[in-house]
């Protein structure tokens, strides 16, 4: 097997594996949807946890692409090795703009939910929320300052 050979297998498998892990994130990502649409809130760490982790393995995946091409210009690199992979490249790209799409989606329900909240918590308790008390990816507040611990009886 030759070093061009050697190379376009090489390519190949990542890109196989980036393919994989982008339908199986974007699959993830539809059930968060569903999960947030449907009010299920118990589904959403498990579903959390998992895109977590596939985001990792495709920024490892990812790595692994950049270093295995030290040009500039990764269609040309592709072109080099095996025209075929090009043509790889370019729905591996598409189903990532999925991904992110969907990931936008969510993240504008989440808003919307998160926004209907904070009006509901401002009805009940009487009170102007602070904007700047917001949320980090552990769920914790960034501020110190809380709206249970500013209630008072």
């Amino acid at each position: 097997m030759n070093n061009n050979q050697k190379q376009a297998n090489d390519m190949k498998q990542i890109l196989e594996q980036i393919a994989a892990s982008s339908s199986d994130l974007l699959q993830c990502l539809i059930k968060e949807h569903d999960a947030l649409s449907l009010n299920q809130l118990d589904k959403l760490i498990p579903l959390s946890e998992q895109k977590q982790q596939l985001v990792a393995t495709l920024d490892q995946l990812d790595q692994q692409r950049q270093n295995a091409c030290a040009k500039s210009n990764f269609i040309d690199y592709l072109n080099n090795i095996d025209s075929k992979l090009a043509s790889k490249w370019r729905s591996v790209t598409k189903s990532i703009k999925k991904c992110k799409q969907q990931n936008e989606v969510n993240g504008r329900l989440l808003n919307r939910r998160n926004s209907l909240s904070r009006e509901m918590l401002e009805i009940f308790t009487g009170r102007k929320l602070d904007s700047s008390n917001t949320y980090g990816a552990n769920g914790l507040q960034t501020s110190n300052s809380s709206i249970v611990t500013n209630l008072e009886a």
